[in-house]
């Protein structure tokens, strides 16, 4: 029994296969291993999280491998490769390999010229030839090879959308930025929010990401209307209004040698010394907010640890922690929380807690208090208080907010 379940069998398939209940198999291995069932998913999790990881160091020997053949093939997602391998290198796999033959050029001025004579593809934009493409390189790679779409479609004799006007004046209207949207798309490998703001930086007269937010909305708004505008199916829609931006606050850093501290934000002194009923962390009802949230706070903790020297890897898909910084033969794990409260409480899980309670003093919290979010609901970086503090959950300093009940069987 003790072998199947440590083997990561189900309790209740053991349980069938011993006559007797699952509640006596959890009583049983708690008795003999002390771990719960918790304890053994969370275990299992980390160890196949931990071979993914190491598989996807395996196959990131060779180098030609881009960001999403390594996720494949390592089970990791791209976001996960990403940190596992760094800024320099993640942004390096991003970019296609380079297409230097005349035989692979002509491959794609073949195809290029095959897709526009279908019907509805000339003038040929990158979607449709995305959509209508055999194999071979995607749009966004042909734009990589020959810096452009539309030099691309040049050199294959088949026409290419017109270009945006290249000036214009403050009266931007949402057509007009939906145009230079579209553009950017057809370009872009992996387009965001933020990769159209770098994009518009280097085109003269582009609208600025800003602007973009405040004629279209949201980013996944913008990018749907970017596409119906080009098929000629744009929806009219109301003024999205001005909203002014939230204050931002910024101050000191203090830290010791494990990075704990506050860190690029205002003085602890700065808190709120009345709690309130937003004093605390809360629960977001709103998912897309809760998880930029989280993630925001999570990138923020891990980045600082890996700018003062220390190598982190995240772990926040399978263990009772967000992720695991190592420095020579010390090794730290890191917890986040982030809320738009004033962070006076945060909400931690019976797992983070019994994780810390078993491994003193290796345990650290970073709390980021005060988060702002834009109309796109990503977390403005320079909003309220990052604090980094050692995790040592006393039971004075813990609040019961919930109970698991079991019926009668």
């Amino acid at each position: 029994m003790l072998r199947r379940a440590l083997g990561g069998e189900d309790f209740t398939v053991i349980g069938k296969a011993h006559d007797v209940s699952r509640e006596w198999v959890r009583q049983v291995v708690k008795k003999h291993t002390g771990l719960s069932a918790k304890d053994l998913q969370s275990a299992r999790e980390a160890a196949r999280h931990q071979f993914k990881v190491q598989r996807l160091r395996d196959e990131a020997t060779d180098a030609n491998l881009r960001l999403d053949d390594l996720a494949e093939r390592s089970g990791l997602t791209v976001r996960e490769v990403e940190t596992v391998l760094g800024p320099a290198e993640a942004a390096r796999r991003r970019r296609g390999r380079n297409v230097t033959t005349a035989m692979e050029r002509g491959q794609i001025l073949t195809d290029l010229a095959r897709v526009a004579a279908l019907p509805g593809g000339s003038p040929l934009s990158g979607p449709f030839y995305d959509r209508n493409r055999e194999d071979g390189l995607s749009s966004a790679r042909i734009v990589q090879v020959f810096g452009a779409w539309s030099t691309a479609c040049e050199a294959a004799g088949v026409e290419a959308p017109s270009a945006p006007r290249e000036k214009y004046d403050r009266g931007w209207s949402r057509e007009d930025c939906l145009r230079w949207v579209l553009d950017y798309l057809q370009q872009a490998d992996r387009p965001t929010a933020a990769g159209y703001e770098q994009w518009a930086r280097d085109r003269d007269g582009a609208p600025s990401g800003g602007t973009v937010r405040l004629r279209c909305g949201k980013w996944i708004e913008t990018v749907s209307d970017a596409y119906s505008l080009e098929t000629g199916h744009l929806e009219p829609r109301g003024p999205v209004g001005e909203e002014a931006a939230a204050p931002n606050v910024a101050g000191g850093s203090t830290t010791d040698a494990h990075g704990q501290g506050t860190d690029e934000g205002p003085d602890a002194n700065d808190a709120p010394t009345d709690p309130s009923p937003m004093a605390g962390q809360g629960r977001e009802s709103d998912p897309e907010v809760r998880l930029a949230v989280e993630m925001a706070a999570q990138q923020r903790l891990m980045r600082h640890y890996e700018v003062r020297g220390w190598k982190v890897v995240d772990t926040h898909l399978g263990a009772p922690y967000d992720a695991v910084a190592m420095k020579g033969s010390e090794t730290m794990y890191l917890e986040a929380k982030g809320t738009q409260s004033a962070g006076t409480t945060v909400l931690v899980t019976r797992g983070e807690v019994e994780h810390a309670l078993k491994h003193p003093g290796q345990c650290v919290i970073g709390v980021w208090s005060g988060m702002k979010l834009d109309h796109e609901q990503q977390v403005l970086p320079d909003s309220g208080a990052f604090r980094v503090m050692p995790f040592q959950p006393e039971a004075d300093d813990l609040t019961v907010v919930g109970y698991e009940w079991r019926p009668p069987q």
